[in-house]
């Protein structure tokens, strides 16, 4: 039966996942870290799954992502083409014009 394993250079670091049979796992390919592990630059150390980028990398990525920014303006927009597609509809299932 094929098992996912994560395939990982000479350093440890992530490099793809790959499937294996059980025992035909190479020495490149380690399991998986856990789903409710989150990790921005995963690296085996060996024994475990570690993150390799320090708190203040993490912070900094963190914070270069834009941020959607919905002003009021746009909102109100939005609140109008809503309520004018919902009146629309109601129209046309009600047989109305």
């Amino acid at each position: 039966m094929l098992k996912q394993y994560i395939k990982v250079d000479e350093n440890g670091f992530y490099l793809e996942p790959v499937l294996f049979n059980d025992d035909e796992i190479p020495e490149c390919c380690v399991e998986p870290y856990g789903t409710n592990e989150i990790f921005y630059k995963p690296k085996w150390d060996g024994e475990k799954w570690v993150e390799s980028l320090s708190q203040e990398e993490i912070d900094d990525l963190k914070n270069s992502q834009p941020q959607p920014q919905l002003t009021l303006e746009k909102l109100k927009e939005e609140n109008e083409l809503n309520a004018m597609a919902i009146i629309e509809l109601t129209q046309l299932l009600l047989g109305g014009e």
